[in-house]
């Protein structure tokens, strides 16, 4: 019956601070809405525009030196299985 009490008490405590402290969050805001998530959202744009330039750049090197995508990480792979051959030949 205890547990009941406090489980209620607790609850009715939480819902209270949303009520109050909701209000006063909006109230006392430095900026708006609109312009936290512009704020929010800036880096990400930022990030996702330096992605594109650098995929640009990848391709075109890959264009320059007559492979694809597909072939550098295939070279990739043979170059990762060729030193981890040699690594463990030179282990035993």
């Amino acid at each position: 019956m205890a547990q009941k009490r406090e489980s209620r008490s607790y609850n009715r405590g939480f819902v209270m601070g949303l009520l109050i402290s909701a209000p006063l969050a909006v109230w006392f805001a430095p900026r708006s809405g609109e312009e936290t998530r512009q704020s929010l959202l800036r880096p990400w744009t930022l990030l996702q525009g330096q992605a594109g330039r650098l995929q640009q750049q990848a391709g075109r090197l890959g264009k320059l030196r007559g492979e694809s995508v597909e072939d550098a990480i295939a070279e990739g792979k043979a170059i990762a299985a060729q030193r981890q051959a040699e690594q463990s030949s030179q282990g035993t």
